[in-house]
C-alpha cells in the first residue's frame, strides 16, 4: 500500500476511465504472476447462498465488466468476484467523459451505462478462465438489459440462459441509475416477473437481486415482501446513489451519474439495516457502498450483511487493501468476542421494531438457551416471537447450566452429550474431548465451559430441539 501511495498521483494525472482501462490491461496480462494469498483466517469463512466463501470480501460489479480479471482478483485476496454488468448485445454505453473522481470525498461518480462486450464474448472468456481459478472461488455474473431493448425483462432471462452453466451465482441489476427508466423495474410486479423468469432458467444457480440505495421506506418494505415471496438467494444492498448530500466542493460534484465510495457508507448501511429488519434476517444480504476499512466492513456485517463488496476504495488505497481488510477484520471480530463472522451478522439490528401484526401463536411456556452473538440463535428467537410466543431468554454463557440441568436437557433432546456439543470449538480440541467416552465427563465439561453447548436450544412442554435450522423448533409450538 505504501508503494501505491507513491504512484497514485501519477495514476490520478490520467483521466479516470483511461486509468481504469490501463489497470484492467495490466492485471489481465500480469495477474497470473501475482503470488497466491495464503489460507484465509477461519474466523472469516462464510456459508451463504449455498456457497462457501473463504472470506467475505468480493470485487463489486463494474470493475471487471467483461470477465477479464477473475484470476487476478482471486490472487489479490478477494473471497469472490462479480463480473459485469453484461447485456445480451454489446454496447458502448454513454458518451465520454463519464467517470469522475471526487477525490476529497474518496468517491467516484460514473454514468458508464452498461458498456460491455455482450453475452457471447464474455461467456467465451469466462469459460476459458474457469479452469485457472482456485478451487472454491465463486464468480458471479451481473446481468442487465440493453438500453434500446424492446423487452428488458426478457434480456434478464436470456442472460440467465447464457451464463447459468458458468456462473456460481447470477445478479439481476435493475438498480443502475445510468440506464434510463431501468430503476422503474424495481416495482413489485416487475421484480416478481423478472426473478421468477430468471430462476426458472437458472436451474440451481443462486439468483441475486441488486437494489438501489435511494429507495423510500415503503419501497424497501414492498421489495422485501417480494423477496420473501419469490425467494432470491440474496439481495445486494446497494448500487450507487444519485444523492449528493454531504459532498465536499468538487468540480465534478454535480455531474450526472451514480456516486460510489466513502460518501455512500452511511446511506447504504441504513438501507441495509432496513432490509434486514423487514426480512427478519431470513434472507442473505450482501453489503456494498463505502467500505474503506475493517471497521466499515464490520459495521455492514453487524447491520445484516453476510458478505461485502467493494471497488472504489481500491482506487484510493490500492490493491494491497484486501489483504489488510482480511487481517484487520479477523482481529476486530476477536476483539469484540465473536467466534465467527457469521455470529456477528445483524447484531446491531432489532427486528422487533417492525409494525407488523404477529401471528397468533401458543401461549405455552417457552424457553430458549440464547447467545445474542449467534446468527442462528437470533433467527430462532425472531421466529419464536413471530409465532406469538414470549420466550424466557436464558443467556447460558452468562448463566451456565448445572450438570443436573444439562443431563435433564439432554434427555429432553434425546441426544448424547457429544451430539449436543460444538465440536468445532477450539476448546473442544484443546480439552481433547474427542478422546473422552465418559458421558459424565462430557457433561461436566459442558457445565464448566458453556461455550461447548450447541445453540440455540428451545424447550417447551412438548420437548426440546436445537434451532439448526431455526425451523426445527416449530413442531414444539403445536398445542
Amino acid at each position: 500500500m505504501r508503494l501505491y501511495k507513491i504512484i497514485r498521483p501519477l495514476i490520478f494525472c490520467l483521466p479516470a476511465e483511461m486509468a481504469h482501462r490501463l489497470t484492467v490491461r495490466v492485471l489481465s496480462t500480469t495477474g497470473k504472476f501475482i503470488p497466491t494469498p495464503g489460507r484465509d483466517d477461519y474466523i472469516l469463512s462464510v456459508s451463504a447462498m449455498g456457497l462457501k466463501f473463504s472470506n467475505p470480501f468480493g470485487m463489486a460489479a463494474g470493475f471487471d465488466k467483461n470477465g477479464e480479471l477473475p484470476e487476478a482478483v482471486s490472487r489479490l485476496g478477494f473471497g469472490f468476484t462479480e463480473i459485469g454488468t453484461v447485456t445480451p448485445q454489446p454496447q458502448d454505453g454513454n458518451p465520454t467523459p463519464r467517470i469522475f473522481r471526487v477525490t476529497r470525498d474518496e468517491g467516484i461518480i460514473n454514468r458508464l451505462g452498461f458498456n460491455n462486450e455482450g453475452h457471447q464474448i464474455v461467456r467465451k472468456r469466462l469459460s476459458s478462465y474457469k479452469t485457472l481459478l482456485p478451487n472454491g472461488f465463486p464468480v458471479g455474473v451481473n446481468i442487465g438489459a440493453n438500453k434500446d431493448s424492446s423487452d428488458r425483462i426478457d434480456d434478464y432471462r436470456i442472460g440467465a440462459e447464457v451464463f447459468s452453466e458458468l456462473a456460481d451465482y447470477l445478479t439481476i441489476n435493475v438498480s443502475s441509475p445510468n440506464t434510463p427508466s431501468l430503476r422503474d423495474l424495481q416495482t413489485a410486479e416487475a421484480l416478481t416477473q423478472i426473478i421468477t423468469q430468471v430462476k426458472k432458467v437458472a436451474d440451481d444457480v443462486p439468483v441475486v437481486l441488486k437494489v438501489a440505495p435511494d429507495l423510500k421506506d415503503n419501497d424497501i418494505a414492498e421489495i422485501s415482501k417480494v423477496a420473501l415471496k419469490v425467494k432470491p438467494a440474496a439481495l445486494i444492498v446497494s448500487n450507487t446513489t444519485i444523492d449528493r448530500d454531504g459532498l465536499k466542493s468538487s468540480p465534478y460534484k454535480w455531474e450526472e451519474g451514480g456516486l460510489s465510495g466513502r460518501p455512500l457508507m452511511q446511506k447504504s448501511t441504513a438501507v441495509l439495516q432496513e432490509f434486514y429488519r423487514h426480512t427478519k434476517g431470513k434472507l442473505t444480504l450482501i453489503g456494498v457502498g463505502g467500505v474503506s476499512d475493517a471497521a466499515d466492513a464490520l459495521a455492514k456485517i453487524k447491520s445484516g450483511a453476510s458478505l461485502i463488496q467493494l471497488y472504489t476504495a481500491l482506487v484510493y488505497q490500492g490493491p494491497g487493501l484486501i489483504k489488510k481488510l482480511n487481517r484487520d477484520l479477523a482481529e476486530l471480530l476477536r476483539e469484540e468476542g465473536f467466534e465467527s463472522l457469521e455470529d456477528a451478522i445483524g447484531v446491531d439490528v432489532s427486528t422487533e421494531s417492525l409494525n407488523e401484526t404477529k401471528e397468533k401463536g401458543t401461549q405455552m411456556k417457552v424457553k430458549i438457551l440464547h447467545n445474542p452473538r449467534c446468527t442462528k440463535s437470533r433467527q430462532t428467537l425472531a421466529l419464536l416471537e413471530e409465532k406469538g410466543t414470549s420466550p424466557d431468554i436464558v443467556e447460558y454463557l452468562k448463566t451456565p447450566l448445572t450438570e443436573k440441568q444439562i443431563k435433564a436437557l439432554l434427555k429432553k433432546l434425546g441426544l448424547s452429550a457429544r451430539d449436543a456439543m460444538r465440536k468445532n470449538e477450539n476448546l473442544y480440541k484443546e480439552l481433547k474431548l474427542a478422546e473422552v467416552d465418559d458421558e459424565a465427563v462430557l457433561i461436566k465439561a459442558m457445565s464448566e465451559n458453556p461455550i461447548l453447548i450447541e445453540r440455540p436450544i428451545v424447550e417447551t412442554p412438548n420437548g426440546a430441539a436445537i434451532g439448526r435450522p431455526p425451523e426445527n423448533v416449530l413442531p414444539l409450538l403445536s398445542a
